[in-house]
């Protein structure tokens, strides 16, 4: 189909399109002189800015549409890439343009009444007839939203890691105490147990439950209980070295993990304990607790019939349960209730 004379579709479209961009208030189009001086400044542009062209045409561009800061800061970056120094000023916009190099970067321009929004701009040199540089077209789209999209986002990210962080403490974490909780402690003492086996080291653990919890429930009230339980752990955890590992492992009964300590230091932490609770003020009636240890020698897993870190459990708290079968506010190691005595810890039924 033949076109009127004087028309050219492909033309007309690239001129609406071209329009298009220049009354934007997403774009600002700066046409400069060889020195950055302001020729022109499309419609949008000047929308954003907040000015006139009559007032800032003939006006040095980075002299009053950026921050002189950001000028000085991209200057001294731009020196230690080059190696050489770059003056503050408008050879710091055009440097890469005028080897050819494409560069787009974040600025943030100034309005007319002193507040900033942030734009990508892009410098195109124009040239004349002989190839000489002529002037530049600067290209620059508000990036406001995308910005704030930006931020938006890096929070939800905080949030979310907040998030996990909170769900994967709660994982491990005791609610009402604050302690790790039987499962971490498991978990813990199964890897403490593991090394324990590979390095030939001793391990031992520890039982702590408070006396006649049932009577203090009666007497005072579960939410007294409770109260209880929490002064009771604040106590432990302030007597307890940062090696050894302490845990809720259920109601009012309380689990350590000491590595690299023997029968004689374990009974040492453990009646220090147990003389600590007793000692302590407590605002209802004294309290007390009765602790029992068993513990891992270097000697093979096979001699001491070891299994599995389980069995080291049943033997603490099987020791516990004697120390309150035989009048409670004691420290028992398993050894000594087993029938075998010093010449090995015996076999106890797995927890």
């Amino acid at each position: 189909m033949n076109q009127p004379t004087g028309t050219n579709p492909d033309l007309s479209t690239e001129r609406t399109w071209q329009a298009a961009v220049l009354d934007s208030r997403d774009y600002l189009v700066m046409a400069l002189d060889p020195h950055g001086v302001i020729r022109s400044i499309s419609a949008g542009g000047l929308l954003q800015l907040g000015y006139k062209l009559e007032e800032l045409r003939g006006k040095i561009a980075p002299a009053i549409l950026f921050e002189p800061r950001e000028i000085t800061r991209r200057a001294r970056r731009l020196s230690e890439e080059l190696g050489e120094n770059i003056e503050p000023g408008f050879k710091v916009f055009v440097f890469r343009a005028q080897q050819g190099i494409p560069d787009e970067q974040e600025w943030n321009c100034v309005r007319r009444d002193g507040s900033h929004f942030p734009v990508r701009m892009s410098l195109h040199p124009q040239r004349d007839a002989g190839g000489e540089v002529s002037g530049f077209i600067a290209m620059a789209r508000n990036v406001s939203d995308l910005i704030r999209a930006r931020k938006d986002l890096s929070d939800r990210e905080t949030q979310l890691k907040v998030a996990h962080a909170r769900l994967a403490a709660t994982t491990v974490t005791d609610e009402l105490t604050g302690m790790k909780n039987r499962r971490a402690f498991n978990e813990h003492l199964e890897r403490e147990f593991q090394r324990g086996l590979r390095h030939h080291s001793m391990l031992s653990l520890i039982f702590a439950n408070i006396d006649d919890i049932k009577g203090y429930n009666a007497e005072y009230g579960h939410h007294a209980g409770d109260e209880l339980i929490k002064m009771v752990s604040e106590q432990i955890l302030k007597d307890t070295r940062s090696t050894d590992y302490v845990a809720r492992f259920a109601g009012d009964e309380f689990a350590f993990v000491l590595p690299q300590t023997d029968r004689e230091g374990a009974m040492i932490k453990a009646d220090r304990l147990r003389e600590s609770i007793e000692s302590s003020e407590w605002p209802l009636r004294p309290v007390t607790v009765s602790v029992g240890v068993a513990t891992m020698t270097e000697e093979s897993p096979v001699v001491q019939d070891l299994t599995n870190s389980r069995t080291l459990i049943s033997r603490a708290r099987d020791a516990l349960f004697e120390a309150k079968r035989t009048g409670a506010n004691r420290t028992t190691h398993f050894r000594e209730i087993t029938k075998d005595g010093a010449d090995k810890d015996g076999q106890a039924e797995q927890a």
